[in-house]
């Protein structure tokens, strides 16, 4: 897990991923990718994302369009626009989302699973 989306963050993660070969690496911020990063305030990461291939635009692309997806479900707030982002990437990566935040459950793609329930 690599905390923070900044350069640093996507460098590492990207290196995790495609130079070392790992499979499940995963990349959390509160913000949206490269948000504070100087080169993108324009915010135009959304779909420039340099590289031999277009598997970082694929990888936004569809992580925007599950966002999108989830931020239109029938009582979303303001409140639950990280959730929303972190059910997106467990979503787009096939993961189980672990917390015991029941406002997940309101994802209904989701696998979520509550570790106090048990």
């Amino acid at each position: 897990m690599v905390v923070g989306a900044g350069m640093a963050g996507v460098a590492a993660a990207h290196e995790l991923a495609v130079g070392r070969g790992m499979r499940d690496v995963v990349l959390i911020d509160e913000r949206a990718p490269l948000t504070l990063t100087s080169d993108k305030s324009s915010e135009c990461y959304r779909n420039w994302w340099p590289g031999p291939d277009a598997t970082m635009l694929r990888y936004m692309t569809r992580s925007i369009d599950l966002l999108e997806e989830m931020v239109a479900l029938p009582g979303m707030t303001s409140k639950l626009i990280m959730d929303a982002h972190l059910a997106a990437f467990a979503i787009g990566h096939g993961l189980t989302l672990c917390s015991s935040d029941r406002d997940f459950a309101r994802f209904p793609k989701l696998r979520w699973f509550n570790p106090l329930a048990v």
